[in-house]
């Protein structure tokens, strides 16, 4: 779960890779805390790149919505 974790998080994938690396970096930190895996620090940090990706894909797709609201305004206006 850890070394999963940390692969989806550094993919991304447009943000999916990024809250499928959350929950297998809660999975994986569960499992490190009951003492059954080691890989703490890989689960921790496939949480972390999950969360830096869902704050990334928030900003990107934020960023693509006013992009498109303002050339569609330009194109109704006739001004572009």
């Amino acid at each position: 779960m850890a070394i999963t974790s940390l692969v989806l998080g550094i993919l991304w994938l447009g943000g999916l890779g990024a809250v499928l690396a959350i929950i297998f970096g809660a999975i994986g930190m569960k499992q490190t805390r009951e003492g059954h895996v080691g890989g703490r620090g890989l689960a921790l940090a496939g949480l972390i790149l999950g969360i830096i990706g869902i704050i990334g894909a928030i900003v990107l797709y934020a960023s693509l919505a006013a992009a498109s609201n303002s050339i569609d305004d330009c194109i109704n206006a006739g001004t572009c």
